[in-house]
């Protein structure tokens, strides 16, 4: 009678597998135990190379149930169904961590320019020009706002003879010409942003319920 074949590499080596770690001297003179590995890494490499994608909820739960299964049925797993329930973490793996884009932020950089010399450097009068830039991400739709008083919108980027676009980033310079506290807002959404309704609040609800993206910058306050 044949004996079975060697499933060493499940119970020990693919530990050592998963941390990256070479083979050991019984895995290098194994065939079985080479093959094996040759399994899981061609396992990985595909679930690498899938797009990425969210698992459904509550797949944890269902792989363990069926775990649970599977031993009471066999008090002792075979060898091809552990290599199963292994390929199918592999894949948990891949598509939520590994494979998962890396969602950049939004960013505003606002800067007061003096018109006047002598004046400290975080006030602002009338007649300062105020210079912006603000790095969008990589959502389809973006834009750049300045509220005066929180309820005037009194520049909105792009669209505006003030505002320059370039690749990922707007920027955008105008003179502050009325007295009050200013606020500029960065949006950025997968789909076309709402018309502005003139509320800096109401714009951000706005984006929100599209499941946008905001950043608000600090109040310039214009003596």
């Amino acid at each position: 009678m044949s004996e079975p074949p060697c499933d060493r590499f499940e119970r020990e080596g693919l530990a050592r597998w998963d941390d990256g770690a070479p083979p050991d001297d019984h895995e290098r003179g194994c065939d079985a135990c080479q093959r094996a590995r040759a399994r899981y890494t061609r396992i990985a490499k595909a679930f690498m190379d899938l797009p990425a994608s969210e698992p459904p909820p509550g797949w944890q739960e269902r792989v363990l149930e069926r775990v649970d299964r599977e031993r009471e049925r066999n008090k002792r797993p075979p060898v091809r169904w552990t290599w199963v329930l292994a390929a199918a973490l592999l894949a948990v793996a891949a598509i939520v961590v590994l494979r998962r884009p890396r969602e950049e932020a939004l960013a505003l950089r606002q800067e007061v320019i003096h018109a006047a010399s002598g004046r400290r450097a975080d006030s602002a009068a009338t007649g300062d020009r105020l210079r912006l830039r603000a790095t969008l991400g990589s959502a389809a739709h973006a834009e750049l706002r300045v509220y005066r008083g929180e309820r005037e919108l009194v520049l909105r980027c792009p669209g505006d003879s003030r505002c320059s676009a370039e690749r990922g980033s707007i920027g955008a310079e105008l003179t502050l010409e009325s007295r009050g506290s200013y606020r500029v807002m960065v949006l950025s959404a997968e789909t076309p942003l709402s018309t502005p309704r003139g509320s800096l609040d109401d714009d951000a609800r706005a984006a929100h319920a599209l499941g946008g993206r905001v950043e608000v910058g600090p109040a310039i306050d214009v003596d």
